[in-house]
């Protein structure tokens, strides 16, 4: 502990600083070619990257995000800084609205089965929800900043859309679509999404001593057949939601998320392709409230109708609880958890911008940002109680009951350390970053491929004759991705040159030893 107080009282040095740290041009030459490719798959109309079935994918927005915020816009073809921006705003906000997120309780479902976000599968798991938050507020953060800089409450995003007139898969119909929407570069609309996804997190899938559980199933008992079937906790017919509102509460309610008699999965031939949704209505927002109000309660002011439809959300959810609730998966994944770390702690950071702080409106608590500090340090405590074996200094992969006798993978490792490092900045204390550089070593030594980049498996089971090793971000991030990341960040952290922990480390290879932080980055990038 001495020693880290010692690295961590100098002057930070930057991760471009460190020996052979990776050349930044390189790089956001292939973030801007990544861009280039996936501008090509989106869906003006819609949002998102490709058609259906819409997985929400955050590792492409998150590029995107990345690629407006810091790319090099003389490259040829690429689309300028704000279309990136417009179109994965866009994304962000079709998929929010859709029935892909729970309105009634916050969190998002696995992937929709038609093009519009609406009818999902039903799964909500834990590998993508706490991804999915740091992306909206990353979403959030990018685009209160460029409020404060234009000085203005409402912005239209891709004003240099006349500078994009060559770039690849972006034609003016797509432009236009994201001149016109004014409500894109609001950042209380990502904000509110975080605070859907984590206050779910906190409110139906924590454990007891902090440790965030896995999934929820998409079947559970439909009690008018007696049989299980997908969607029945989530779907509502007309007449309940008449029931429980009231005629003149359910005709806002309904007006702006189309519930309709007769059921509204209709908007593809993919939503229900086999009639199982027949009369069923899966909530999505068909409209603005501004235009529901018009519509449905022409005198009543915004600020009224907004807390009228969260105290709608609540009642409804209250019902909802009475009915039998899907399966709950309550392993607690070492990797997921680290990932749900780092949203909670990077909201307790973040999300204070939020002026004025928000009132609760269902399935927002509006809980203060201490709160998912506190819940990000239990989080941490859990792990190292729970999914860490101090005396061999390795992580489990899982606890159910108990400790899993499966050793941890290395995106176990890595996802924990990131999540440590974003406790550690965030104010949580010195021992997690203590404990995140001890961590790196123990994956160095296990994982580490000397062409570069990391194994899933440490190779200790003789029964597994062939270590893989991932090189994709898809529904989850690659080991390798997130282990450069923390490299780049540790180098950022403390001195070059070998790390406090290796020096002494007996585990530690000889080749290891000699690599910095920054080495070790930069060997994963190029490998």
């Amino acid at each position: 502990m001495e020693q880290l107080e010692d690295f961590t009282s100098s002057p930070p040095q930057s991760p471009t600083a460190a020996a052979a740290a990776p050349d930044k041009r390189r790089l956001l030459s292939a973030v801007s070619g990544c861009a280039k490719a996936l501008s090509k798959g989106f869906d003006s109309k819609l949002g998102g990257f490709g058609g259906p079935p819409k997985f929400p994918r955050p590792s492409e927005i998150n590029l995107l995000l990345k690629a407006a915020e810091e790319q090099d816009v003389s490259e040829q073809g690429v689309p300028s800084a704000s279309l990136l921006l417009g179109m994965s705003l866009f994304s962000l906000q079709k998929m929010a609205a859709g029935g892909m997120y729970d309105q009634i309780g916050g969190g998002f479902h696995r992937y929709s089965v038609d093009e519009h976000w609406h009818v999902p599968h039903f799964e909500k798991m834990l590998y993508d929800n706490p991804e999915l938050a740091l992306t909206y507020l990353d979403a959030f953060r990018l685009t209160l900043a460029e409020q404060r800089r234009i000085g203005s409450g409402s912005i239209t995003p891709a004003a240099a859309a006349a500078a994009d007139a060559g770039a690849a898969g972006s034609g003016s119909s797509k432009r236009a679509k994201l001149e016109d929407d004014k409500t894109l570069k609001d950042p209380r609309v990502y904000a509110t999404v975080v605070r859907g996804i984590l206050d779910y997190l906190r409110r139906d899938m924590t454990h007891p001593e902090g440790g965030i559980y896995s999934a929820e199933d998409a079947d559970s008992l439909d009690t008018s057949t007696g049989k299980k079937s997908e969607g029945a906790f989530y779907v509502w017919t007309a007449d309940e939601i008449n029931k429980v509102l009231g005629t003149e509460r359910a005709t806002l309610f309904s007006e702006v998320y189309g519930v309709k008699s007769e059921g509204n999965c209709t908007l593809s031939p993919r939503s229900d392709p086999h009639n199982e949704f027949n009369g069923k209505n899966v909530l999505m927002q068909f409209k603005s409230l501004s235009a529901a109000v018009s519509a449905a309660a022409p005198d009543m002011p915004l600020e009224r109708a907004e807390v009228l439809l969260g105290s709608c959300r609540h009642e409804l959810w209250g019902r909802r609880a009475k009915r039998p609730r899907p399966a709950l998966d309550d392993k607690i994944v070492t990797a997921w958890n680290g990932q749900a770390m780092s949203a909670f702690a990077l909201a307790s950071r973040i999300l204070p911008a939020e002026q004025p702080p928000p009132k609760p409106c269902f399935p927002v608590d509006a809980c203060t940002p201490d709160t998912y500090m506190t819940a990000a340090v239990k989080m941490a405590e859990f792990a190292r109680h729970n999914l860490w074996d101090a005396s061999t200094g390795r992580l489990r992969r899982a606890f159910c009951k108990a400790p899993s006798a499966v050793e941890g993978f290395a995106d176990d490792y890595a996802l924990l350390i990131s999540g440590l490092l974003d406790l550690y900045e965030c104010g949580g204390g010195l021992h997690w970053l203590q404990w995140a550089v001890q961590l790196q070593e123990t994956l160095d030594t296990l994982f580490w491929d000397k062409q570069g980049g990391y194994f899933q498996g440490s190779g200790t089971d003789p029964s597994i004759k062939l270590r893989l090793k991932e090189d994709y971000d898809g529904a989850e991030p690659a080991a390798s991705s997130i282990a450069a990341a923390n490299l780049i960040r540790l180098a950022a952290l403390l001195p070059s040159g070998s790390s406090p922990s290796s020096s002494s480390s007996s585990s530690s290879s000889e080749e290891m030893q000699q690599m910095s932080y920054g080495d070790r980055a930069d060997a994963v990038l190029s490998g």
